[in-house]
């Protein structure tokens, strides 16, 4: 199911989504196999950011424009979350938005979900989209007081 007229390709979607969608997709061989296939190099990771995210932040950041790699994320990630896709079709935003906006943390398909809303081109997308990113942002944040609390409290 590739980006087609009724879908945004890769190199359009929400930056702020972007790495999410990448970390919930792919294992980081996955990617560092994509990325070696392309001949792209990789500085070293340091101790300030780990070689996972130095993988991510090399695969977003050739994702934002029409490229090998780019085009091979994009067929992969509409390959592994084609059903996320067709449900977001057939549930309309809206509905299917819903339960990525309450409990991101506990959903098995939030990178599906978060590509089919990513890539969708609905009315109402772009607001959708700076919704998710608001519900991440609170459930990163949430993780981290229950992590502290577990800490103080013992």
């Amino acid at each position: 199911m590739p980006a087609t007229p009724e879908r945004r390709p890769i190199w359009e979607v929400d930056c702020g989504l972007m790495d999410a969608i990448l970390a919930l997709s792919f294992e980081r061989r996955e990617l560092e196999n994509v990325l070696a296939a392309a001949e792209v190099s990789l500085p070293e990771p340091c101790r300030c950011m780990p070689a996972s995210q130095v993988v991510i932040l090399a695969a977003h950041a050739l994702c934002h424009e029409d490229n090998a790699v780019s085009q091979v994320l994009g067929r992969q990630l509409d390959l592994l979350h084609a059903r996320s896709v067709a449900r977001l079709a057939a549930r309309g935003l809206e509905a299917f938005l819903r339960p990525v906006l309450l409990q991101p943390e506990d959903l098995s398909d939030l990178g599906g979900r978060l590509w089919a809303i990513a890539t969708s081109l609905d009315e109402g997308t772009h607001l959708a989209v700076a919704q998710v990113r608001s519900a991440l942002a609170m459930g990163g944040i949430r993780l981290l007081a229950e992590r502290t609390q577990d800490r103080i409290g013992s």
